[in-house]
C-alpha cells in the first residue's frame, strides 16, 4: 500500500539521518582524539625540557660545590702559610 511505502521511505530517511549523525560524531571524536594526542606529545616534550633544565641546574650546583670545596682548601692552606710566616717573623726582633 501507499501508506506502507511512505512509512518505509520515512524509515529510510530517518535511518540515513541517523547514520550521517553517527559519521559526523565519529569524525568529531577522531578530531578530538587527535587533539588530545597532540597535546600529550607537547606535554611529553615540555616534561623532557624541564628534565633537561633540571639536570643542567643539578650539574651547575655540583660544579659550584666543587669550587667551594677547592676555595675552602685554598683558604685553609693560606691560613697555614700565614701561621708559618708569623712563626718565622716572630723569631726576628723588630
Amino acid at each position: 500500500t501507499a501508506l506502507g511505502v511512505a512509512g518505509g521511505l520515512n524509515s529510510i530517511t530517518n535511518t540515513n539521518e541517523i547514520m550521517l549523525d553517527v559519521v559526523n560524531s565519529t569524525r568529531e571524536a577522531a578530531m578530538i582524539a587527535d587533539k588530545i594526542s597532540d597535546d600529550i606529545k607537547n606535554q611529553f616534550r615540555m616534561i623532557a625540557n624541564i628534565n633537561d633544565n633540571t639536570q643542567a641546574l643539578a650539574s651547575g650546583v655540583e660544579e659550584n660545590v666543587h669550587v667551594v670545596e677547592e676555595v675552602g682548601a685554598t683558604v685553609a692552606h693560606l691560613h697555614q702559610q700565614a701561621v708559618n710566616l708569623r712563626e718565622i717573623v716572630s723569631q726576628f726582633k723588630i
